[in-house]
């Protein structure tokens, strides 16, 4: 019930009113799905709660012959259960009236009539085979003047429900009052506008675009008499907290916009992703949708179809064309759906929509293949006719066109060319399609291979991407090399992700050997993909010495190739120990970022997330996470799905950094999300590489240890520099599970294994910071006195975070010997990596320096140093550290004061946030804790929109988690 808590309120505030006999209507407005069916469903669980009798009906659309068939669906098994009862009470006259409308009274009317009121219990089993009404109409029945007759019914009816109300309150639930017939809203009518005397609540629902005028009188007459509910779209974070916190904010956006917020739509969309079928509606979603197509007239239906395969929204002048009808008979067709709300007017009424997508993929996909062809042709042709360019043709030519058909061959390779920039995903659709209808002999048909691999690779479909790239290349001349430049680096770029590193690189480093003339740019391109391979194993002389071997660019070469140049240097640069010359570098590659438009940009993707990363291992985290933001939404904007999760990793860690944690677990959800969808073994690893970070900086043990051991596995021990991260992250964690020892394995065999180094300096540097910690508490103090001279090996004044952890380690190495030296270290340590925006890393500092003073009993600066290291674990979300520092705290004999309004408190909530989510995770409902809290429900609202985004979790199960890891 996301998002309906405001009218299950309503519904029991007004069920109570009813409970002690005051007389209610609640109406309930939405359009099919939106949950109202469900509402009544609460009422009359809540209703059951309270020992209230509920009798509910339905209206149908294909009864409405039927006289008053909503109350009878309602009321008459009541009627025939407490059938002798009734009949003694009302009595002859009554039970005759009534009789002209519930199949129950009927024979219990004849029985009377004959004088055999003792046979009445037994003809009620017989009450359904007795017409209603008897088998006339209420004229012909009671005789009279028709509008008499008909008040002296609703009467009995009133007189009826007062019977029936045996607790003196009723509950009365009529649901799809839309489809109720004449008889049923008349009757609805009197019983608002003359209330029986007892306790009732009438609730009705209805579809507010399928109400007829009869229904708007009492609409408004019960608005008198209770709450007229909206049963509204779900917003995005209600969508957010239904899907629950492994769901990504971008897949969580794309399914709230696919469902416009509709609950029922939403669940048929996250079943058909669960299901691996993304075109496929389950069946019932199809059931239901297609019981509102039934009853249309064979023109409607053909309307609707030729609609469908239009668009979604569209104008009746082309669905004329696709139907093959005239304008007027179209017209009058839309009408009809319009009526039916399977179509909705746009304003002016000048062009149509169908009320859901869904809608119209089921319509879509119940129309006859045969008919669906023609009308595509039909529809392609008349276009053409128009002078639509080819993009706008092309949906309608790749279902209509023959094979061989060089005209349709063209409309699509024009198309396809047109949006393969924006959306390389169609683009490749069309491709495939007019390689399907192009003869096998084509002389264009390489060309074509070669474009739509390229695409599939960085729209994300991998396996296809390598396998056409591979063609491509055993066909092309070996003299082609501008086009076997472009498919080796496809080829070898979907290898690497798909974890075929050795392959991928082999691919290029022939073709490469293969070009004569190794300044074109056919060879330039190839060697600056050679030397992203390279840095991936951190191999910075070999990967300098290819950069020495790119020439300065051509006239005629396009912008990115020099770009691509520039924002790859940096990172050799830095791998090498050249801290200068890299800050340099990457200042040059800013500005020709800043100067370059996104259009330029596209080809160059993997060199901008090397220039992110290298700003992100600097700790230059706040132009990391510009840089990725940019390069993210150049990607998403040309649907370069292959570089995404890679990206968002690289901003996770940045976010890290920065000390915010709550921006970090939420966009690694979103990667790890990112990286499923792509199915690539290596980003795989990146992302739960830096899940893995995450977890750790946050608290949540066993979490990190999950994500880290997956990365250690998923790697395979391959010796590249993602390989070796996950060993560092994964370290991380055992130490934080009470491991220290195989932590400390695992961090030595990441930053000191045979063979080349495979780490950057930063990771190495915080590597060293982290074993001096654990050789100085283990005791091995010579150990730690080394490791905190290899931390200042790799420091550089240039960079004060660095500056800062080597500090940091010089202070773990000397607390056992000189704790007040090791306490002046670790706040001198603390000054730089606040400087440096590194808040988590400043924390720890901090907390160091508290211990060694504590030790070297100084207290007054042990307390400060805590005080100071437990706020800022406090803001930034570090639970786990946060509760060490309060531990130390403690010791002594600080009293911890409870958490302040400020994010000062654990999981940096303020006490009203605290309180908040603790009856969250108790399971109280907002209403509930509003009470509990004495503040207003929107109050509890607000203050949970601020715990969702401090904890960053999308639910309250994501709360009660956060909480049960911490608590």
């Amino acid at each position: 019930m996301v998002g309906r808590q405001g009218a299950l309120r309503t519904i029991r505030e007004v069920l109570d009113g009813s409970a002690a006999g005051a007389f209610h209507v609640v109406t309930l407005a939405g359009d099919p799905g939106m949950g109202k069916t469900r509402l009544l469903s609460e009422l009359a669980a809540a209703a059951d709660d309270r020992g209230l009798p509920v009798m509910s009906g339905r209206a149908s659309e294909f009864e409405q012959e039927m006289p008053f068939g909503v109350f009878v669906n309602a009321l008459d098994d009541a009627v025939e259960k407490n059938l002798p009862r009734l009949v003694s009470e009302l009595g002859p006259t009554v039970v005759r009236q009534l009789a002209m409308a519930f199949p129950a009274m009927s024979a219990a009317s004849a029985a009377a009539s004959a004088g055999s009121a003792g046979s009445v219990a037994g003809s009620a089993g017989a009450a359904g085979a007795v017409g209603v009404s008897g088998g006339g109409s209420v004229v012909e029945q009671a005789g009279g003047p028709a509008g008499l007759v008909r008040y002296r019914l609703y009467s009995a009816v009133r007189d009826l429900i007062e019977r029936l109300a045996v607790t003196d309150c009723l509950v009365l639930a009529l649901d799809d009052m839309h489809w109720a017939d004449a008889s049923s809203v008349e009757l609805l009518n009197h019983l608002v506008r003359h209330p029986p005397n007892t306790g009732l609540l009438i609730a009705v629902a209805y579809r507010p675009a399928q109400a007829g005028s009869a229904l708007a009188g009492p609409l408004r007459a019960a608005a008198e008499h209770g709450p007229s509910i909206t049963v509204a779209p779900l917003t995005l974070d209600e969508v957010a907290e239904i899907l629950g916190p492994d769901v990504g904010r971008t897949r969580c956006e794309a399914l709230y916009k696919a469902s416009g917020g509709n609950p029922f739509y939403l669940d048929a969309l996250v079943r058909m992703a669960s299901a691996g079928d993304h075109d496929e509606l389950p069946y019932d979603v199809q059931t239901t949708i297609q019981a509102e197509l039934n009853g249309l007239s064979d023109s409607s239906l053909l309307v609707a179809q030729a609609a469908a395969l239009v668009a979604d929204e569209f104008d009746h002048a082309l669905v004329a064309v696709a139907a093959g009808t005239t304008e007027e008979e179209t017209l009058t067709a839309l009408d009809r759906l319009v009526a039916r709300d399977i179509v909705r007017p746009d304003a002016g009424d000048v062009r149509f929509h169908f009320r859901h997508p869904l809608i119209r993929n089921v319509i879509y996909g119940s129309t006859p293949p045969g008919r669906r062809r023609a009308a595509h042709g039909r529809v392609a042709a008349h276009l053409a006719d128009l002078g639509a360019p080819a993009a706008q043709l092309a949906h309608h030519v790749e279902r209509s066109a023959s094979h061989g058909d060089r005209a349709a061959v063209d409309v699509l390779i024009n198309a396809a060319r047109t949006v393969a920039l924006q959306a390389p995903h169609t683009a490749a659709e069309w491709f495939a399609s007019a390689l399907r209808l192009m003869p096998h002999d084509a002389p264009e048909r390489l060309t074509l291979m070669l474009e739509l691999g390229e695409l599939q690779s960085v729209s994300g479909r991998l396996e296809e991407g390598r396998e056409i790239a591979i063609e491509v290349l055993r066909l092309l001349p070996a003299d082609d090399y501008a086009r076997r430049s472009v498919a080796a680096r496809f080829c070898a770029m979907t290898h690497r992700l798909l974890g075929s590193f050795d392959q991928g690189q082999a691919v290029i480093v022939n073709e490469l050997a293969a070009i004569p003339d190794q300044r074109s740019e056919a060879a330039v391109r190839l060697r600056v993909r050679l030397i992203s391979y390279i840095l991936l194993k951190l191999d910075h002389r070999a990967a300098l010495d290819e950069i020495d071997r790119i020439p300065e660019p051509r006239s005629g070469w396009a912008p990115s190739v020099a770009l691509s140049l520039k924002a790859i240097r940096p990172m050799a640069a830095y791998v090498s120990g050249s801290v200068d010359e890299a800050l340099a570098d990457v200042r040059v590659a800013v500005d020709a970022l800043a100067a370059t438009p996104d259009e330029h940009l596209v080809d160059c993707l993997d060199s901008l997330a090397w220039l992110g990363w290298t700003e992100c291992l600097m700790g230059l985290h706040a132009d990391a996470v510009r840089r990725f933001d940019r390069l993210m939404a150049v990607a998403r904007g040309t649907g370069r799905q292959y570089i995404i999760p890679v990206a968002l990793a690289g901003r996770a860690r940045s976010y890290v950094g920065l000390g915010r944690l709550a921006e970090a677990a939420r966009t690694v959800r979103e990667a790890a999300e990112s990286a499923c969808l792509l199915g690539s073994s290596q980003q795989s690893v990146f992302v739960a590489t830096e899940q893995c970070l995450v977890d750790h900086w946050t608290g949540d043990v066993r979490a990190a240890l999950a994500n880290g051991g997956e990365a250690v596995r998923t790697s395979g021990g391959i010796r590249e520099w993602w390989g070796r991260q996950a060993e560092y992250a994964y370290g991380l964690a055992l130490v934080d599970a009470g491991r220290p020892d195989e932590g400390r394995e695992r961090l030595l065999a990441a930053c000191s294994s045979p063979g080349p180094l495979v780490f950057d300096p930063n990771t190495l540097l915080r590597c060293a910071e982290r074993l001096a910690a654990l050789d100085a508490a283990s005791g091995r103090q010579d150990e730690a006195a080394r490791w905190a001279a290899k931390a200042e090996e790799y420091a550089h004044p240039g960079l004060p975070g660095t500056v800062g952890l080597a500090a940091l380690a010089r202070a773990h190495a000397v607390e056992d010997a000189d704790p007040r030296s090791a306490a002046a270290m670790a706040r001198e340590a603390a000054g730089s990596l606040a400087g440096a925006e590194l808040r988590l890393d400043a924390g720890r500092a901090l907390l160091a320096a508290g211990v060694a003073a504590a030790r070297a009993e100084d207290p007054g600066s042990a307390r400060e140093s805590l005080e100071g290291a437990a706020e800022k674990f406090g803001v930034c979300g570090a639970h786990r550290l946060y509760r060490r520092a309060v531990t130390e705290l403690r010791r002594l004999g600080v009293p911890v004061p409870a958490p302040s309004d400020r994010d000062t408190a654990p999981y940096g909530l303020s006490r009203r946030e605290l309180e908040v989510a603790a009856l969250v995770a108790e399971g109280r409902t907002n209403l509930q804790i509003a009470e509990s809290l004495v503040m207003s429900v929107r109050a509890v609202e607000s203050h949970l929109s601020h715990i969702f985004a401090k904890l960053g979790v999308t639910s309250r199960n994501g709360v009660t988690a956060s909480l049960s890891r911490t608590g």
